[in-house]
């Protein structure tokens, strides 16, 4: 290996107010407040790259064997906060966590450099987040509050994640290669991020008045995978070519309700999601009021391309240009609340994943394509896979007044797929020429609300899906392809609702 970095790290953060403090001060009325912040930021860095050059002092390397630059970046957090009141008149308990992640994992041929002989080149980017079996029951972020008061109770919990990371493959600009091996350059990129909130507090005794519980779970992700073969590059070898940009699925189990009830099991379905959030909330009151809601959101902006740039030139057997994105995304929210006058249940969800999967040849609307050969076949390929799943359950009891309860879940779908062969590039085929994208959806969801009451009760589940999907397979204007087999252009679009 001519290079090789591996960076691997555990962050684990805690908060935790199990007492609060008390005031009694005030005619012999108490209050106690607990409040737990855990903050966990995560960055992590790993590097392994020929460095860049000029022209004129450009790296020249040679090899009986195989060339190559490894980077790989293992990381795990996991941030709590746990915040508990209880046995006064006044409880009040908070509990955040905040997880946020900024890792960059690279791996290079600089600018310039030339590979004069090898059996193969293999440029490689790993990067993981919460994979190692230490953390696959963590979760990156979990807060919990618990009240418990004579009088009013009232408990908050706050979950948050937010990751922002790079990954990338590379050649640089005016890189040089000839082997006689296969010549790879491939990153990877495979998430495992939880969030939970969960929120209860019970008001009794005499004087009891009200009871609330509120939990707010958030997932944003906006990270950025890569795979390149820059401008000027040229690549020559008797071997296979590929250039592969992939987001992995945490699991390949589709979410659904035939029979299979683990999934019903939080532990069990966040185990096997890319992205899960969990928000529960429970309130109760021998007095007349008790409220409850949870409200959790997951928003992915994730950007995962593969490209051979303008200028590039390439000779090779089969040729693979290819991006993927295949994830799950999972949810649990619930919210229960009882008193002997008046109830309310709420849960709220949504998720928005708009992410963007990219396979091109040179660059659009440029006057100079990309050039490609092969004594085999050519794919340009852009995968878009999505599978969502969510339960929300809200109900109420209002003794001998009024319960109220709804579950409302909302999914949009803004996903691009893209396979790409840019204006005034050329392919030369002795094979196939294969240009496909393709985006698939499946959503599943179950909203329900149950209220009970001894004079007014109204319960409703509303569950809507948006999608505003977008596949596309294309050819530009002043392109050349000449293949002594088919030349398929195909976008396919799909969804399972």
């Amino acid at each position: 290996a001519l290079t090789d970095q591996k960076t691997s790290g555990n962050n684990k953060t805690s908060s935790v107010d199990e007492t609060g403090k008390t005031d009694s001060s005030k005619s012999g009325k108490s209050i106690s407040i607990a409040a737990a912040v855990g903050v966990g930021v995560n960055s992590r860095k790993s590097s392994a790259s020929v460095d860049d050059s000029t022209s004129t002092g450009a790296y020249s390397l040679s090899s009986g064997g195989n060339i190559d630059v490894t980077a790989k970046n293992d990381a795990n957090a996991q941030t709590q906060g746990v915040g508990a009141a209880v046995l006064t008149d006044t409880a009040i308990a908070v509990g955040v966590a905040v997880t946020a992640t900024d890792h960059e994992t690279t791996a290079k041929l600089g600018d310039y450099t030339k590979i004069t002989a090898s059996t193969g080149v293999n440029v490689t980017a790993q990067a993981t987040q919460n994979q190692s079996a230490d953390f696959a029951n963590k979760l990156m972020a979990e807060a919990v509050a618990g009240a418990g008061a004579k009088k009013t109770g009232v408990a908050g919990a706050l979950s948050v994640i937010n990751t922002d990371n790079d990954t990338g493959a590379s050649f640089g600009k005016n890189v040089d290669v000839t082997s006689t091996g296969a010549v790879n350059i491939t990153s990877t990129e495979k998430n495992h991020i939880v969030a939970r909130a969960i929120a209860a507090t019970i008001s009794a005794g005499a004087e009891a008045k009200a009871g609330v519980g509120a939990t707010f779970a958030l997932i944003n992700a906006g990270n950025t995978n890569k795979a390149l073969v820059d401008e000027g590059s040229k690549i020559s070898t008797t071997g296979d070519l590929t250039v592969s940009a992939k987001n992995l699925r945490q699991s390949e189990s589709s979410f659904g309700f035939d029979g299979d009830y683990s999934l019903l099991n939080p532990t069990s379905v966040f185990q096997t999601s890319n992205y899960y959030t969990e928000a529960l909330a429970g309130a109760a009151s021998t007095g007349n009021t008790a409220l409850a809601g949870s409200f959790s959101v997951t928003v992915t902006q994730n950007e995962t391309t593969a490209s051979i740039a303008d200028t590039a030139t390439v000779s090779a057997k089969d040729i693979t240009l290819e991006a993927e994105n295949r994830q799950n995304a999972r949810t649990l929210g619930g919210a229960i609340s009882a008193s002997q006058k008046t109830g309310v249940g709420v849960t709220l969800n949504a998720m928005v994943l708009a992410d963007t999967v990219s396979a091109q040849l040179g660059k659009t609307g440029s006057a100079s394509g990309a050039s490609l050969t092969a004594s085999g076949d050519v794919a340009i390929t852009a995968k878009a896979e999505q599978d969502l799943g969510s339960i929300l359950v809200a109900g109420s009891v209002g003794g001998s007044g009024t319960a109220v309860s709804g579950s409302v879940g909302i999914n949009v779908i803004e996903t691009e797929a893209n396979a790409l062969v840019s204006s005034h590039s050329a392919i030369s085929s002795k094979g196939g020429v294969d240009v496909a994208a393709t985006s698939k959806t499946g959503i599943t969801s179950f909203v329900g609300g149950l209220a009970v009451s001894g004079q007014t009760g109204v319960g409703a589940g509303i569950a809507t899906n948006l999608i505003l999907a977008k596949t596309r397979a294309g050819i530009g204007d002043n392109a050349e392809i000449d293949a002594a087999n088919t030349i398929a252009v195909n976008a396919d679009a799909s969804e399972d609702i």
